[in-house]
């Protein structure tokens, strides 16, 4: 499993997600797509997995005519059963794993970014 595979992609969504709830910081689209270190596709269908699954709500994906896709949230969350796949699933840790302390470094630093967008500082 490598940073750019479905599995980690779905892991670092679930994680950002998490963290901007336990945070009460309202999660940015774009914020996700560059913590996730995804393409439009790869993060779409990552998004659309999580809506299906049931793990997270607020979210959904645009396909447009030439085929772009678009993640947009509308007060985008976990859903109990998303925390739970997230800290329980074995894959999830091995996606963890994989996206290593690099990717927990980087999530500490867009949730401060987050913050301190949120409280106008």
């Amino acid at each position: 499993m490598s940073n750019d595979d479905l599995p980690v992609i779905l892991y670092k969504l679930l994680a950002y997600l998490y963290e901007c709830m336990k945070r009460e910081l309202p999660p940015s689209e774009s914020q996700a797509r560059d913590i996730c270190g995804a393409n439009a596709t790869m993060l779409a269908a990552a998004a659309q997995s999580a809506v299906d699954k049931g793990l997270a709500t607020g979210i959904t994906v645009k396909r447009y005519y030439d085929g772009e896709r678009a993640v947009r949230f509308e007060d985008a969350m976990l859903t109990a059963d998303g925390a739970e796949y997230l800290i329980e699933n074995s894959t999830m840790r091995k996606a963890k794993e994989v996206a290593g302390s690099v990717f927990q470094a980087a999530l500490d630093v867009a949730m401060a970014t987050l913050g301190r967008i949120a409280t106008g500082i």
